[in-house]
């Protein structure tokens, strides 16, 4: 006998809901495989965050470590420092030897090179959560019920500073006859401690001024013999004691024919865009010409605002260091403001101005810790 209409229709319901149910449930492990996943996922998300931060942070610190102490192993320590000052996936982040490494980054094609050589000094810092890193794998939330306990994370980060090519401007007027033992010796001091620093491919150049300006020796590289020639040529410097000495003409100051004459050296003997092009300027007094009486100051100083502002649009960084005698003697040209040199600086440069000459070494020195890191990769 036949089942009626109505009960095979009713069996057809049921296995309809029986296929649903099915699905339905189906769908459900899916979402909720989906929804623990995608926790796992924003862990790892979260955590290369994390150690991308930290990577940034120790690379910066490492190259800025590099820059002031020339140094591998303090920048290897400082690094660490900086790392395990933050957190990844809930535990501090520590670096092993072998994740700080120097090198060289080349700016135009954005490529970092184990090893030193010559370019722009660089160090890579790698940050790890995984087997075999110090704080060890990640470890997952939802993913053990598929086989998988823990994942590996992992960031870069690469600081570089450019190699400079550095111009040092010396005043050798004859109001810096007294002190000008103590210049040659705080531009000696500079010398010396970029090439200390050991970044290869740093280059120096030296002038002098009065109201003119010689240039004693082109970009040299501080390698292989160059910074000890250099500093023999700073003690040979001439001091202009009068009209027909080594050093004349003596009638002032001219701080703008010194800034275009580094100008013309960085241009023609530099290439822009491959090193930090630097004018560094020391000098006793305010730009000043001798000739032009009660405006021999105005006349000096904007002869060097326009000086300034030249090398400044074309890319140059200027730094100024001003003894300054406050005696207010030897006419018009002792009795401007010396303060006004710290405008001439441009760029990334600064102005310094003291009273004491045994500070100029100092100052000197400082400037190379003024100059930029670049966090690059």
């Amino acid at each position: 006998m036949q089942p009626s209409a109505s009960r095979r229709g009713h069996h057809r319901v049921r296995r309809k809901l029986g296929t649903v149910t099915v699905l339905t449930a189906l769908i459900l492990v899916a979402l909720i495989a989906a929804a623990a996943l995608s926790v796992d996922v924003g862990v790892m998300l979260t955590t290369r965050g994390q150690l991308q931060n930290a990577a940034d942070s120790a690379a910066l610190a490492a190259m800025l470590s590099m820059r002031d102490t020339g140094t591998f192993g303090a920048a290897v320590s400082q690094a660490e420092s900086l790392a395990s000052q933050h957190n990844a996936g809930g535990e501090p982040v520590q670096l092993a030897p072998s994740d700080v490494t120097v090198g060289n980054y080349d700016f135009s094609t954005r490529t970092f090179t184990p090893g030193l050589g010559f370019g722009a000094p660089a160090v890579q810092v790698v940050t790890r959560r995984g087997v075999g890193s110090p704080a060890g794998p990640l470890p997952l939330y939802f993913a053990p019920v598929i086989g998988r306990a823990s994942a590996s994370v992992s960031a870069s980060a690469v600081a570089a500073s450019r190699r400079r090519d550095l111009v040092l401007v010396q005043d050798r007027t004859n109001s810096f006859v007294d002190e000008f033992p103590s210049a040659q010796a705080a531009d000696e001091a500079l010398v010396e401690a970029m090439n200390a620093q050991g970044f290869p491919g740093d280059r120096m150049a030296l002038i002098t001024f009065a109201r003119d300006a010689i240039e004693h020796a082109p970009l040299t590289n501080l390698t292989d013999g160059g910074a000890a020639q250099l500093v023999s040529d700073i003690s040979q410097f001439p001091l202009c004691t009068s009209v027909g000495g080594p050093g004349g003409p003596c009638y002032g100051t001219d701080i703008g024919i010194g800034i275009d004459k580094a100008r013309s050296v960085l241009d023609t003997q530099s290439t822009a865009g491959d090193a930090e092009r630097v004018i560094v300027i020391v000098s006793d007094g305010t730009p000043c010409f001798g000739e032009y009486g009660n405006q021999a100051v105005a006349k000096g100083q904007a002869a060097a605002t326009a000086a300034a502002n030249r090398a400044g649009d074309d890319g140059l960084t200027i730094f100024v260091v001003t003894l300054d005698h406050g005696d207010g003697g030897g006419g018009a040209c002792q009795t401007g403001n010396v303060q006004f040199n710290e405008s001439l600086a441009r760029g990334f440069g600064k102005g310094f101005t003291t009273t004491n000459e045994s500070d100029l070494d100092d100052l000197l020195v400082s400037i190379i810790r003024h100059m930029p890191v670049y966090l690059v990769q």
